[in-house]
């Protein structure tokens, strides 16, 4: 496991309305770059799903969140050749009062 992420917001509004997010990521084995995919991974999951769970439910922000963070790998890979197949796995809940998304 190249990444591990627990994220509860530091403002109490913001932890009921858009709960606590949980994630594992792991870069592929053998593949290029996997602990960098990671790293982008949890940190794009991070910024982005409580900017866009403002406007939609958790299950739609996590997808949404995943998606951004999977384009930013794609175009890190585009600015360095270095990083050609680079990939990793994500696991992600977020944890809203009693509810799992």
């Amino acid at each position: 496991m190249d990444k591990r992420m627990v994220y509860e917001p530091a403002d109490e509004e913001t932890t009921q309305t858009a709960g606590c997010i949980f994630a594992v990521a792991d870069g592929i084995g053998g593949r290029a770059a996997g602990e960098v995919a990671s790293l982008i991974a949890v940190r794009e999951l991070q910024k982005n799903y409580y900017q866009i769970v403002q406007n939609t439910s958790p299950v739609e922000a996590l997808r949404l969140a995943v998606l951004k963070a999977h384009n930013n790998i794609i175009e890190e890979v585009a600015c360095d050749s270095n990083l050609s197949g680079m990939g990793s796995t994500l696991t992600v809940a977020a944890v809203v009062g009693e509810r799992i998304s």
